[in-house]
This record gives C-alpha cells, sequence and structure tokens, in this order.
C-alpha cells in the first residue's frame, strides 16, 4: 500500500499553495521592448521619410530636406508650454515635459542653460495623430542661435498637453 508520498497523485501536486508571481526579469525586458517600440513609432510617425533619405552624414541631402520643408498648422499652447518650460524652466520643470522614454536616456541636471529661449516657428506644426514635431530657433546664452526640430506627444495625463520626444539641430 502506497501512501501520499509514495507515487500516488497527491505527491505529483506542488507543495507550494501560493499563487505564482510573474517573473520579474520578465517583466522588465517586456517593459523595455515596449519602450523601444515606442520610440521607434515615435520615429517613424513623427518624421515620414527621415529613415529613407540617407544616414543624414551628407549636409547637402539635409540642407535639400530642411529647404523643402512646407509650413504647417498653429502652435498648440500646450506644446508652445511644454517648448518654454524645456528650456527655460527649472531643472524639474525641465524633465517634466519629457517623454518617458527620453526622460530614462538623459542624465539628471538642467537640459539647458539659464537664459535659454526656443521660439517656435509660427505655423510649423505638423501632426499625425499623438505626434507631431515643429521647427523654432533655440538660443543658449554664449552660442549663436540655432534652427531646431522638436517632436512631441501627446501627454495623455493632461487634456491638451504635450511631451517633448526629441529636439534635434538643423542645418
Amino acid at each position: 500500500m502506497t501512501g501520499p508520498g509514495e507515487g500516488s497523485p497527491e505527491a505529483a501536486a506542488p507543495s507550494d499553495p501560493s499563487p505564482a508571481r510573474p517573473d520579474r526579469a520578465r517583466l522588465r525586458i517586456a517593459a523595455a521592448a515596449v519602450a523601444v517600440l515606442a520610440l521607434l513609432a515615435v520615429g517613424l510617425v513623427v518624421w515620414p521619410g527621415h529613415l529613407f533619405r540617407g544616414s543624414g552624414s551628407s549636409p547637402g541631402g539635409r540642407v535639400a530636406a530642411a529647404r523643402s520643408f512646407a509650413p504647417g498648422q498653429p502652435i498648440p499652447a500646450g506644446a508652445a508650454e511644454a517648448a518654454r518650460r524645456l528650456v527655460a524652466g527649472s531643472v524639474l520643470e525641465q524633465h517634466a515635459v519629457l517623454a518617458p522614454a527620453l526622460a530614462a536616456t538623459l542624465l539628471e541636471g538642467a537640459l539647458f542653460p539659464t537664459g535659454s529661449t526656443l521660439a517656435l516657428d509660427a505655423n510649423s506644426w505638423r501632426q499625425s495623430g499623438d505626434y507631431a514635431n515643429a521647427r523654432g530657433t533655440l538660443s543658449e546664452p554664449g552660442k549663436a542661435p540655432a534652427h531646431v526640430v522638436i517632436g512631441f506627444a501627446a501627454d495623455a495625463r493632461h487634456t491638451g498637453g504635450w511631451l517633448v520626444t526629441f529636439e534635434e539641430q538643423l542645418p
């Protein structure tokens, strides 16, 4: 005669009655994969065709692309405020307007020095769904003004709010 511990069906049952916990490593990998996919989606939606114009190392190609830019829509107030806070706000305000995926890649501290300004060009707003970009002029103390493009994603936490997804200097 066999007892519960000697080959009976009860012996095959797990001895730990606690519910299974999700594997934290798998959750981290899944979260990282989602972040990477979100960044790729932003790049493909915000700047269509950018990946197919070449590596960008050719100044002539980038200058031609910059000259072919057609006017868009007026800048929404929420995006203008995010751009202002990105360069002129406190360190906390500067980081608060960043999309989470971008914030995770940047160091702590001020993103731009005190006295910096970013003037977005009127009617440069290009939007596709929850993603957009706009052009402007970035002025930092002691540096020549630079033409830039700023990427935005709709801020799901605040109606009409926008988060910054990238900033790139134009030629």
